[in-house]
């Protein structure tokens, strides 16, 4: 039995990957759902939108790389 070469990430990398977009995605729209709550303009609920997507994102992939 052949291993995969080396440049073909193992198939638990990818699912972490997705679940880490997904997780940020949730968390995206719970901001934005609060920003909108608030009465919070256009740009603002954009702004808290993405910047909790890529925090959500980031931890959860950090988190992964502290298990390992």
């Amino acid at each position: 039995m052949t291993s995969p070469p080396p440049s073909v990430a193992p198939p638990h990398r990818a699912w972490l990957v997705v679940i880490a977009l997904l997780a940020g995605m949730v968390g995206a729209l719970a901001a934005a759902l609060i920003a909108t709550t608030l009465n919070a303009e256009t740009l603002d609920i954009v702004k808290w939108a993405g910047g909790t997507f890529v925090a959500v994102t980031l931890f959860v992939l950090r988190i992964h790389d502290e298990f390992r």
